[in-house]
C-alpha cells in the first residue's frame, strides 16, 4: 500500500513538471512574463509580457498584455495590448487590439488592427485592415490599405520614405487622407478619401 502511494506522488510530481522541464529548454516562464530565446514551441497563451527572442512558434501566440517580438517566426498572432515585432517572419493572421510597432519585418497573411499602427522598413504580403485614427508606414510595402470606423474625426495614413501601397486604399468613414512624402505611392485607388502629396 505504501508502494502504490509512493508511485502514484511520483507519477504526479512527475506529470505536473514534464511540461514545465520541456518548456524550460526554450521559455522561462516567471509570474507575469515568459521570456523564450532560441529555439521552436508550439504556442503561448498568456496573461501578461511575452518576449521572444529568435523564437519559432509553429502555431499560436495569443497574449493579453504585451508581446515583444525580435528575430521570431510566428504562425499566428492574438494580441490584446501592445505589439512589437522586430526583424521578424509571420506567416499566419495578426490580431491585435492596442498599439502595435513594428521594423524590418515580413507579414504574409491578413494583419487587423485596432489601434495605432506603427511601421519601418517591413512588407505586408496581404491587406492591412485597421481601425485607426492613424498609420505611418515607412519604407514599407502593403497590397491593400482598409480603414474603419471614425466617421467623425478624420482618419489619416502616413506614406514615407519609398512606400509603396500596390492595390487600393479604402476609407469606410468616407473622411480619410493619405499624405505621400518622400517618392511614397498609391498604385490603386483611394477611396472614401483624397490625397495630398509632400515631397
Amino acid at each position: 500500500m505504501q508502494n502504490k502511494k509512493l508511485n502514484f506522488i511520483a507519477l504526479v510530481v512527475l506529470f505536473c513538471f514534464m511540461p514545465i522541464t520541456w518548456a524550460s529548454e526554450v521559455c522561462d516562464y516567471l509570474p507575469g512574463k515568459v521570456i523564450c530565446g532560441k529555439g521552436v514551441v508550439d504556442n503561448i497563451l498568456r496573461l501578461g509580457l511575452v518576449m521572444l527572442n529568435g523564437t519559432t512558434v509553429t502555431d499560436y501566440v495569443n497574449v493579453t498584455g504585451s508581446l515583444i517580438a525580435h528575430q521570431a517566426e510566428i504562425k499566428r498572432i492574438n494580441c490584446l495590448g501592445k505589439l512589437t515585432l522586430d526583424d521578424s517572419l509571420i506567416t499566419g493572421s495578426v490580431e491585435a487590439i492596442g498599439p502595435a510597432k513594428i521594423s524590418a519585418s515580413k507579414l504574409e497573411k491578413t494583419f487587423k488592427i485596432v489601434g495605432a499602427l506603427d511601421v519601418t522598413d517591413t512588407t505586408f504580403s496581404n491587406t492591412i485592415d485597421a481601425t485607426a485614427l492613424e498609420i505611418t508606414l515607412q519604407n514599407t510595402q502593403c497590397k491593400n490599405i482598409d480603414m474603419h470606423g471614425n466617421e467623425v474625426r478624420q482618419q489619416k495614413i502616413y506614406l514615407k520614405d519609398y512606400s509603396i501601397v500596390s492595390g487600393d486604399i479604402i476609407f469606410a468613414s468616407g473622411n480619410g487622407l493619405v499624405i505621400l512624402c518622400d517618392g511614397s505611392e498609391v498604385l490603386g485607388k483611394v477611396i472614401g478619401g483624397r490625397v495630398i502629396k509632400l515631397n
